[in-house]
């Protein structure tokens, strides 16, 4: 992508972005985007529901407290708003693609996994980066649906395009990204994960066969 897109001049912008300009130093904000990301590793893991609940409401505790103490009031008023604003134009999209997804992935009739993603040819591959490209995968999903695909003749070859391809992308993912990168970057994205997925995907299933 930086290849590509070399001459392109990122934009300037404010907010948490332009952090250091706004008085805040690096360690600061990289705590304080470090404990947000921490609460979409935490919602991933597979423990006991009271543990996770308790684990989130420590994590916005130290948001808030972080928010409150290490920003300016300007600062933290400018993060809420960005927040707002990007939860609100994302969302009915992002609920729109999971749905559209969720039939999809539905739909496909399982007699169709041996004809089409058994083998290790190039169109075998293919169409499982992007058949994996355009499902939803919720986390840890890949696995157990994979293993279930490859028993109904899906060849190795495939199976790892598909593992890759899914957790990389999703329809629902590909709504948001083009909100924020806008087409021209958002298409170079998603075929340059389904040719490097499917390039490895014929790989493996050489060196597998």
């Amino acid at each position: 992508m930086a290849t590509l897109f070399r001459n392109e001049k990122n934009a300037e912008r404010g907010g948490i972005a332009g952090s250091q300009e706004a008085g805040i130093g690096l360690k600061t904000a990289t705590a304080f985007i470090s404990v947000q990301i921490l609460f979409l590793i935490v919602n991933g893991l597979q423990i006991d529901f009271q543990l996770k609940l308790a684990a989130f409401a420590v994590i916005i505790a130290t948001t808030a407290g972080m928010a409150y103490f290490a920003l300016t009031r300007n600062q933290a008023s400018g993060w809420l708003h960005e927040t707002w604003e990007l939860s609100k134009s994302l969302l009915p999209v992002l609920f729109i693609g999971v749905f559209i997804a969720g039939v999809v992935q539905a739909l496909l009739p399982t007699e169709l996994v041996s004809p089409l993603l058994g083998g290790n040819s190039l169109t075998s591959n293919l169409f499982a980066a992007v058949s994996g490209a355009f499902m939803y995968f919720a986390t840890l999903t890949e696995v157990p649906i994979i293993q279930a695909l490859m028993a109904k003749g899906m060849g190795a070859g495939p199976a790892l395009s598909l593992l890759l391809a899914g957790p990389a992308l999703s329809l629902p993912s590909m709504l948001v990204i083009d909100k924020i990168l806008g087409h021209k970057k958002t298409v170079a994205y998603i075929s340059l994960v389904i040719i490097f997925s499917t390039l490895a995907g014929m790989i493996y299933g050489m060196v597998a066969a």
